[in-house]
């Protein structure tokens, strides 16, 4: 039986609060998955709408599942940082392709040290929402392997280093690794993931063996499409495959 992911999950719980819409979304929804559509245009549309992004509507879900030449589920419908990577490299220009991860840290500053909510995402992620920083920078492709910065929520902006300036330079340290504080986002965003409300922002490449699988979406640029975009990812999903053949997920 094949599996909903996590992001059609989420669509069906949005839907609930819709009911005028619910009838013909739910069946959609329901078609995309068992049709193995990559992109599926109306859950997008359900998931990203209430994004306090630019155009919503151009912003796509990538699922592993639907990916797979076979049609094989499982899983939960993410990718390696490896497979994240040679996917975006795929499309080039045509789709901004981003990757995150949910997970906790052990942040210390001059605050303390303590648990904290946060979001593991590639150097692409805030360039395919179409973000703007509300103090400082958010990634960008400077932050290649190795850089160690974070971006912190605006909550704890406020909270935690009490909205002060200084808080852009900070060096602090997640799980132990020394991170400088580059940016802060937007008061209105909380995160691509609905119910999800991380106050830090590290790299994919520091992430931990336990969050080391990636959500993944993108945007469509001007002149890309759907069709075009899923026969690429397919292919290159296939190379993969074929260059792990023990591939099971």
């Amino acid at each position: 039986m094949m599996a909903i992911s996590t992001p059609f999950r989420a669509v069906l719980r949005r839907l609930r609060r819709h009911a005028g819409f619910a009838a013909v979304a739910i069946a959609s929804v329901a078609l995309s998955v068992a049709g193995a559509t990559l992109l599926a245009s109306l859950a997008t549309q359900v998931l990203f709408r209430e994004l306090p992004v630019p155009q919503p509507s151009t912003l796509v879900w990538i699922a592993l599942q639907n990916l797979a030449e076979d049609g094989r589920m499982g899983g939960d419908g993410t990718f390696s940082l490896e497979e994240t990577e040679e996917l975006a490299a795929s499309v080039g220009n045509r789709l901004a392709l981003a990757g995150y991860a949910a997970g906790s840290a052990v942040i210390a500053s001059g605050a303390g040290a303590e648990r904290a909510e946060v979001e593991w995402v590639t150097p692409s992620y805030f360039e395919a929402l179409g973000l703007p920083p509300a103090a400082g920078r958010l990634f960008d492709a400077r932050d290649t392997r190795g850089a160690s910065v974070a971006v912190l929520s605006n909550r704890a902006f406020r909270e935690r280093f009490a909205s002060s300036p200084t808080a852009v330079g900070e060096k602090i340290l997640a799980d132990g690794l020394p991170v400088t504080v580059v940016g802060v986002v937007p008061e209105s965003f909380r995160s691509v993931e609905i119910g999800d409300a991380p106050d830090f922002f590290l790299l994919a490449t520091a992430a931990p063996e336990s969050s080391a699988y990636f959500r993944v979406f993108g945007r469509l640029q001007e002149g890309a499409t759907a069709v075009e975009i899923e026969g690429t990812l397919r292919s290159t999903f296939a190379a993969i495959r074929a260059r792990h053949p023990e591939f099971r997920r």
